[in-house]
């Protein structure tokens, strides 16, 4: 990437009207936090950068939901998107014009990425950020064999062993392949819904090779309870 500043410069007025560049200085501090290999920097800016080819409704609101959406993040931790909510909240009030209605649609949008699941009902631009917050799912093997070694090594060891959080990790993809649709756009759906189930299938098959009948046991009742990693 670019120099802060001149990537800053580079995304549309649209999107930046407002802001003060204590924002950015902010959310892109906020990235810094250790214990991150995947959850970073470059994964927010990458979410911005496939917003530029997606139309949305409210691109300042999209904007500003994708850049906060993991400010916060400690692996393991339950309460990382009500915390980034919270930051991406307090700091554009403090030095941006966006309104509350607008700031209340941020605080939505990112609370919803603990999940990525959005009713039929709900607007294009929440399941814009929803579905490119997932993108990686569907991108090339080796950047998602890069984006699902980087998870584990957020995890493993300093949260939990290498073989509990496999069991985890699998019954979590299992969950994700079960969903009639993992995203919920018809084009992101047409460009990243195959490619995405192939690689988690992927993953979890190499996860079971490594696994002894324990682990496996174990990963079968975490699928039964709903529990993720």
């Amino acid at each position: 990437m670019d120099s802060l500043p001149d990537w800053i410069a580079s995304l549309p007025e649209a999107w930046t009207s407002g802001l003060s560049p204590e924002v950015f200085s902010v959310a892109h501090l906020s990235y810094q936090s250790p214990g991150r290999f995947y959850h970073g920097w470059d994964h927010a800016v990458s979410c911005i950068e496939k917003l530029r080819t997606i139309p949305c409704e409210d691109g300042r609101v999209v904007f500003l939901s994708l850049l906060f959406h993991d400010a916060i993040y400690v692996a393991g931790r339950k309460d990382n998107e009500s915390r980034s909510a919270d930051l991406a909240v307090s700091t554009l009030r403090q030095h941006s014009n966006v309104p509350d209605a607008q700031l209340s649609f941020v605080r939505e949008i990112i609370l919803a990425t603990a999940h990525h699941v959005a009713a039929a009902s709900a607007s294009r631009d929440l399941k814009v950020a929803l579905d490119i917050d997932m993108s990686i799912l569907g991108s090339a093997p080796a950047e998602y064999a890069r984006y699902a070694s980087d998870v584990a090594k957020e995890y493993c060891p300093s949260v939990t062993s290498a073989q509990k959080f496999a069991a985890g990790r699998i019954a979590f993809l299992k969950q994700v392949l079960a969903q009639s649709r993992i995203f919920h756009l018809p084009e992101t759906v047409e460009k990243w819904e195959l490619p995405a189930r192939m690689n988690i299938a992927r993953e979890i098959e190499g996860m079971r090779e490594l696994q002894g009948w324990f682990w496996r046991l174990i990963t079968m009742l975490l699928t039964r309870k709903g529990e993720l990693p």
